[in-house]
C-alpha cells in the first residue's frame, strides 16, 4: 500500500474523528482543534483513570492549596480515591446505630480526601452520604475544637508586658494570640488577645465564635489545657450548649492500679491502647457552695505509673474515644511547630503599636498568696466540723489540733483566750 493509503487509514481513528467534530462544532481551524484535543486528553488522563474496588469511588475534591475567597467553580480540583462503604460501617450500624455510623463515615471521607491533598465541602459530603447539608453540619459540628494561646516573643525596643513563652519556659515581652483549631489540629480562627488575658477569659469569646460557625442547634466540644481550668466557666459552657474537654487541675487522688481497665481506640488503622478509669464526679467551687457535675476519665501510664485526669461533659459510650481526643490536642502544637518552620509564625507582621489601657484591671500578685492562705484556712475550718479535735489551754492561748480522717497529717491552730466576766 502506498503512503497515500496509509495516511487515509490513519485518518479514520477516533482522534481524527474528534478533531474533525471540534472543527465543525466550534468553527476552529484544524491546528486549534488539535491543540484543544490534546489539552483535553491530558485532563482526562489526570482525572479519569483511578482504579477502584468494592465500595470505593473516585471523586473530584478542591485542592487543599487553593486560597479561600474564590468561586467554587474556579478552584483547582484533584481526584481522590474514597471508601464509601467499609466493613467497619456495617459493624457500627449494628452496634451503635445509623447516626453514629454516619458520623464515622463523614469523618473517614474527610480524612481520606485530606490525606490525598483534597478538601470536601459540606455539599460534597451531603451528596456522598445522601444526607442534607444541615445534617452534615450538625454531625460535623459535634466534633472537637482545640483552643490554645500562642505567645510571639518580642525583641524590639518598645515596652510590652511579659507573657510566658511555653516552648522556652521563660516569661518575656510577647504578643498573645488565641487560636482555634479543628480536630486535625489545623488552624480555623485566630485573633490577637489583650495583654494579660487569661485563657479562661478568652474561652468566653471562643464560645461565641464557634457558635457562629456551627449554628445554634449544634453541640460542639471545646478542648483546652489546664490554663483554662475553671469549674464555673465549664458549667457556663455546658449550659450554653457546649461540651468541654480538659485536664483536671488540682491535687489528684491516686487510684489503685486494680481500678483501671484496658481499652483500645483505632483511627486510620492505628490502634492505641489505654488503661482507664471512667466515672461521674461532682467538682465543688465557690468555697463548696456550688458544684459542677461532669465525667472523669483517668489514664494510667503503665511504664511510669503516672495518672492523668481528664474532665469532660461528653457522654460517649467508649471512654477510649474521649481519651484519644484529649491526648490528640498535641496536633495543635504540631501545627504551631510547622507554622514556625515554614510560615514565620513568630514574625510580627507590623511595626504598629497600640497604647496599653492604663485603666484595665490586673491581678495583684500579693493577692494570690493571700487567697491561697484563705482557702487553706477555710479548708481547715470545714475539716474541723468533720474530724475529732484535741484542746489544750496553755496560759492565755487555746491550742486546737485537728486530725482529718482522710489525711495522715494533723493541723494545729492557736487561739487567744479573752478574759470573760461572769455575773451571777
Amino acid at each position: 500500500m502506498d503512503s497515500y493509503g496509509t495516511v487515509r487509514l490513519a485518518a479514520k481513528n477516533a482522534e481524527s474523528a474528534i478533531i474533525t467534530r471540534i472543527c465543525e462544532d466550534f468553527n476552529l481551524t484544524p491546528v486549534l482543534a488539535r491543540a484543544y484535543y490534546e489539552q483535553m486528553a491530558r485532563y482526562f488522563a489526570e482525572y479519569g483513570h483511578v482504579a477502584t474496588g468494592a465500595g470505593e469511588l473516585c471523586y473530584l475534591a478542591t485542592d487543599e492549596n487553593e486560597p479561600p475567597g474564590k468561586p467554587t467553580a474556579a478552584y483547582k480540583k484533584v481526584t481522590v480515591h474514597l471508601e464509601l462503604a467499609t466493613r467497619e460501617d456495617q459493624e457500627l450500624l449494628g452496634a451503635k446505630g445509623l447516626a453514629f455510623m454516619r458520623r464515622n463515615r463523614l469523618a473517614r471521607l474527610a480524612r481520606r480526601a485530606r490525606a490525598q491533598g483534597g478538601l470536601l465541602t459540606v455539599e460534597d459530603l451531603a451528596y456522598l452520604t445522601c444526607s442534607s447539608p444541615a445534617t452534615v453540619k450538625r454531625d460535623m459540628a459535634d466534633g472537637v475544637f482545640y483552643v490554645d494561646g500562642y505567645a510571639r516573643a518580642y525583641h524590639g525596643g518598645r515596652e510590652l508586658p511579659k507573657s510566658r513563652v511555653a516552648r522556652i519556659r521563660l516569661a518575656m515581652p510577647a504578643e498573645l494570640d488565641t487560636w482555634i483549631a479543628d480536630e486535625h489540629g489545623d488552624g480555623v480562627l485566630v485573633w490577637s488577645a489583650p495583654q494579660g488575658a487569661s485563657l479562661v477569659a478568652e474561652l468566653r469569646k471562643v464560645a461565641g465564635q464557634v457558635r457562629e460557625m456551627v449554628g445554634e442547634e449544634a453541640r460542639p466540644t471545646i478542648c483546652f489545657d489546664r490554663g483554662g481550668w475553671s469549674p464555673r466557666l465549664s458549667k457556663e459552657l455546658s449550659f450554653g450548649g457546649f461540651h468541654i474537654l480538659t485536664y483536671y487541675k488540682g491535687a489528684p487522688r491516686e487510684e489503685p492500679r486494680s481500678a483501671f481497665k484496658p481499652f483500645s481506640y483505632t483511627e486510620d488503622s492505628i490502634t492505641q491502647e489505654y488503661l482507664l478509669v471512667d466515672r461521674q464526679v461532682s467538682i465543688s467551687y465557690d468555697s463548696g457552695k456550688r458544684n459542677f457535675a461532669c465525667r472523669q476519665i483517668i489514664r494510667l501510664d503503665s511504664e511510669s505509673g503516672r495518672q492523668t485526669q481528664v474532665v469532660t461533659t461528653r457522654d460517649d459510650p467508649d471512654p477510649a474515644a474521649i481519651a484519644h481526643m484529649m491526648f490528640s490536642r498535641w496536633r495543635q502544637e504540631n501545627f504551631f511547630r510547622y507554622m514556625r518552620a515554614h510560615y514565620g509564625l513568630d514574625a510580627l507582621d507590623s511595626y504598629e503599636a497600640q497604647e496599653d489601657d492604663l485603666e484595665r484591671m490586673v491581678t495583684n500578685p500579693l493577692r494570690r498568696g493571700a487567697d491561697r492562705a484563705l482557702e487553706e484556712a477555710r479548708r481547715l475550718l470545714r475539716a474541723a466540723f468533720k474530724a475529732p479535735a484535741d484542746f489544750e489551754i496553755v496560759g492565755s492561748e487555746l491550742h486546737v489540733t485537728i486530725a482529718p480522717l482522710s489525711s495522715p497529717r494533723s493541723y494545729t491552730g492557736i487561739l487567744c483566750l479573752m478574759p470573760l466576766r461572769v455575773e451571777a
